[in-house]
């Protein structure tokens, strides 16, 4: 049995006829040049979502263990027993150590510093950066996801209180880590094609309403001194009829005579304008 739509206005459409109607209505295309691309999603891991300018410091695989790094028997070695207690033939895990005790040493207020915000920054810095790439490689590791995203939430918290505590020292420690702040915004908006097309389309009708004003204001600025000589005949014809019927002036010699100065300031700009 067929299902019909009664309008207001007496006519009635089958359901059949209003589902093609839809068709038709859902193909049409609108004539502006608005194109709306969807960006791709960037994940809260990645570097420049986390705030992290450059990658984990790139180490000599020569230098020796942190351990061995001030013993004089290693020194006194040849250079077989050095390359074996180097970092090159030894686990990943002894770079790591090796680039986060560095990043720690750049920063850190005195010899013996590891619980001032500075070297707390500093050494989640090296694990964020050390993980990204761990993380790069192995995409599903799913685990270390979730530790790298407790710990690039840990320290933007922990720069927020620091920037509020000290800032000039926040800025120093932005500046040698090599990293930036960046909040988690107050109102997290979602990506939806209609809410973006109407605000492009937003966009588009100020600069046509912008371009058209401008094009406005050129013409009536080329039609400026046309007009003001025009204007200056008119009310020297008034002020003559005027005078003629003996009628109380509406128009003075200073009326005039301030057309006539707009006029002179209207043509001195055109030629400093010319000029330039």
């Amino acid at each position: 049995m067929a299902l019909y739509s009664t309008f207001n206005h007496g006519y009635s459409i089958s359901s059949r006829n209003l589902y093609f109607m839809y068709k038709i209505v859902r193909s049409l295309k609108s004539d502006l040049k608005i194109k709306w691309i969807r960006p791709e999603p960037v994940s809260c891991l990645k570097p420049e979502k986390s705030g992290d300018l450059k990658p984990r410091e790139q180490i000599d695989p020569k230098s020796p263990l942190l351990e061995l790094k001030t013993s004089d028997e290693l020194q006194k070695s040849n250079e077989l027993v050095k390359r074996i207690f180097s970092l090159e033939f030894n686990p990943r895990r002894y770079g790591v150590k090796f680039s986060l005790e560095n990043s720690i040493d750049s920063v850190k207020r005195h010899k013996l510093d590891r619980s001032s915000p500075e070297s707390q920054i500093a050494g989640l810095t090296a694990t964020i950066r050390q993980l990204q790439e761990h993380v790069e490689i192995h995409r599903m590791d799913v685990r270390n996801k979730v530790i790298l995203k407790e710990l690039i939430d840990k320290r933007r918290r922990k720069l927020r209180l620091f920037r509020g505590l000290d800032y000039k020292r926040y800025e120093w420690l932005l500046e040698k880590l090599d990293i930036e702040y960046k909040p988690k915004p107050e109102i997290d908006e979602r990506v939806e094609r209609k809410k973006s097309l109407r605000k492009l389309t937003d966009l588009y009708c100020e600069e046509v309403r912008d371009k058209k004003l401008t094009e406005y204001k050129g013409i009536l600025q080329s039609q400026q001194e046309e007009f003001l000589l025009s204007k200056a005949e008119k009310l020297k014809w008034i002020m003559k009829v005027e005078n003629e019927l003996q009628a109380e002036p509406s128009v003075t010699e200073e009326d005039i005579n301030a057309v006539y100065e707009k006029l002179n300031m209207l043509k001195l700009n055109l030629d400093n304008q010319s000029e330039v």
